[in-house]
């Protein structure tokens, strides 16, 4: 697991939370077929994967069948299993927009940023947060990881490092 986690934080520039989130995923998998790669099988691993992706949604099903094939493919690299071996884990489809997304009526959301106590510094921050929420559709994770110095107050504009530790410059909310 060790050799697992450094291959995806250095050969495949996965930050540290999706690492941590696979190996997670592929615990029950090494409990149920062994830490030895020399003796996994195309069966038992779907079988294994079928049995999981059942009592799973989809979104964590998906999640654990990349998981798997990105384990299976770290062994590949190091010479422990044939490269037809990642192949038998069976993808699990996600189509984009399948289903309306769920917001909140704007109302709603003006009411939760306006209940945030201006006069504390907790609540100056919450609402700074809610107000990146809300108005640039950032995620709970892109705002957890900012600091003051990603705000450029003289151009008006917010650093976000994303998915890929890629960097984009959006406009800071007059708010």
């Amino acid at each position: 697991m060790a050799c697992f986690r450094v291959w995806l934080l250095r050969r495949r520039g996965l930050v540290a939370t999706t690492a941590h989130l696979y190996e997670s995923h592929l615990r029950p998998f090494l409990e149920a077929l062994g830490d030895d790669p020399s003796s996994y099988r195309p069966a038992p691993i779907q079988d294994f994967v079928i049995q999981h992706l059942a009592r799973r949604g989809p979104s964590v099903a998906r999640t654990l069948s990349i998981a798997l094939r990105a384990y299976l493919r770290s062994l590949v690299v190091g010479g422990y299993v044939s490269a037809s071996l990642v192949h038998c884990v069976p993808t699990v489809p996600q189509w984009r927009m399948s289903t309306l997304p769920r917001y909140l009526p704007a109302s709603d959301v003006e009411r939760v940023i306006a209940s945030c106590d201006m006069s504390t510094p907790r609540g100056l921050r919450d609402r700074a947060a809610l107000l990146l929420l809300a108005r640039l559709g950032l995620r709970a994770g892109d705002i957890v990881g900012m600091s003051i110095d990603d705000v450029d107050w003289t151009l008006s504009t917010l650093k976000l490092r994303g998915k890929g530790r890629r960097e984009t410059l959006l406009p800071l909310p007059q708010e």
